[in-house]
């Protein structure tokens, strides 16, 4: 039997990025914002020709989208939120990225925020979906590995941790 694993762990990794740097929370729009991203990264690994019609020239295309369509929207509602203070400084990286000053007390650029979240997605993305798919593989070939894996996550008392959680809320 073969179970395709890889796929699967890229749309995770790629979900939670986008909840821990931009709070997307809607799955269709993650779909959509994964569908161009998949463009994208086609790209990087392509022979480096712009013409139309190679991975490359849509690699740019896409790009271009994501930076000023997808992530400027995203950016210019976050200052708004902040403003309207319906959005938390400190609830992702983009909320910091936009209020953080550098050492002159300028602030960065819209557009070199959506740059920085674009790369930050890069090279985090194919990584960490890797790292994931790697893991499934061995639990999957070494039972014995994965057995040990299983019997340190069960909790049989969770004495502790709901004394832990009642002090916590105290």
């Amino acid at each position: 039997m073969i179970v395709v694993v890889y796929p699967l762990t890229q749309r995770y990794t790629f979900w939670i990025a986008c909840r821990l740097f931009l709070i997307i929370e809607d799955p269709k729009e993650v779909d959509r914002f994964l569908e161009r991203f998949k463009v994208l990264s086609e790209g990087l690994v392509s022979i480096p020709v712009d013409f139309p019609g190679t991975p490359f020239h849509r690699s740019i295309k896409a790009s271009e989208y994501i930076r000023k369509e997808f992530l400027m929207r995203i950016i210019k509602q976050r200052k708004i939120d902040l403003a309207e203070g319906k959005a938390s400084p400190t609830q992702d990286i983009l909320s910091h990225m936009l209020l953080t000053a550098d050492e002159d007390g300028k602030f960065m650029k819209e557009i070199d925020i959506a740059d920085k979240i674009l790369g930050l997605l890069i090279g985090g993305h194919d990584t960490a979906s890797s790292a994931c798919a790697f893991i499934v593989k061995y639990l999957a070939e070494l039972p014995h590995i994965y057995q040990g894996v299983y019997k340190g996550m069960y909790v049989p008392n969770f004495t502790l941790l709901n004394w832990t959680i009642s002090s916590a809320s105290k």
